[in-house]
């Protein structure tokens, strides 16, 4: 007698589920200076001009200043503001390059980027009361994406970093092909500026207007 066969229902697939991405995150848009740099890692026949990262290795006395550091077990991590050292070394440079004096005990703080520094600033000056940009305006540079979401979006100055590209791959091309006797050419590109949130006239100029 044969056994009745055992039916199964299948278990629907699961189709997997997108992550969710807040949505300025979502807004940035993709770094083509980044994706540049991913194409050119490993290789050698290329001149990689992106990233601000110079295509020669890093001096032998950065190096050996590192190795040095590290055989001395100095692998701990800094105060949160900075290697008193650094900053004093910042502050000797702020002086006798612009005639600044800062305080590099209590008055300075060391950041790994610029970005990060941005948004340290201006958390800084409104939880102090103060206004951006009514009582301190900011302005950066580069135009970079974070930029337009900062707690205020920052003015800033846009390079056009495609013909700036251009422009150094003909000069490279230009010396190549005429040898170093080829005279130098200067190229001046037009940068632009991205009026944003951080900015504004001084007040003692708007009560000028007003009167």
């Amino acid at each position: 007698m044969s056994q009745p066969e055992e039916t199964t229902n299948p278990q629907p697939i699961r189709q997997p589920t997108r992550p969710r991405v807040a949505q300025a995150v979502a807004n940035i848009p993709p770094s083509g200076i980044r994706a540049f740099f991913e194409l050119v890692i490993g290789r050698d026949d290329v001149v990689s001009l992106g990233v601000g990262e110079p295509d020669f290795v890093t001096p032998w006395r950065i190096r050996e200043a590192a190795l040095y550091r590290l055989t001395r077990g100095e692998t701990s991590y800094t105060s949160n503001s900075g290697l008193l050292s650094l900053r004093k070394a910042i502050a000797h440079y702020l002086y006798t390059r612009f005639a600044v004096q800062s305080d590099p005990e209590n008055g300075m703080l060391v950041t790994v980027g610029v970005s990060e520094g941005l948004d340290l600033a201006m958390r800084a000056i409104l939880e102090m009361g103060l206004s951006i940009p009514r009582d301190v305006s900011l302005v950066g540079f580069d135009d970079v994406p974070i930029t337009s979401m900062l707690r205020v979006p920052l003015t800033t100055v846009a390079q056009p970093i495609r013909r700036m590209g251009e422009a150094a791959v003909e000069l490279i091309t230009e010396r190549i092909r005429e040898g170093p006797a080829r005279p130098h050419r200067h190229i001046v590109l037009e940068t632009k500026l991205v009026l944003r949130e951080s900015t504004a006239a001084p007040r003692e100029m708007e009560q000028r207007s007003g009167e």
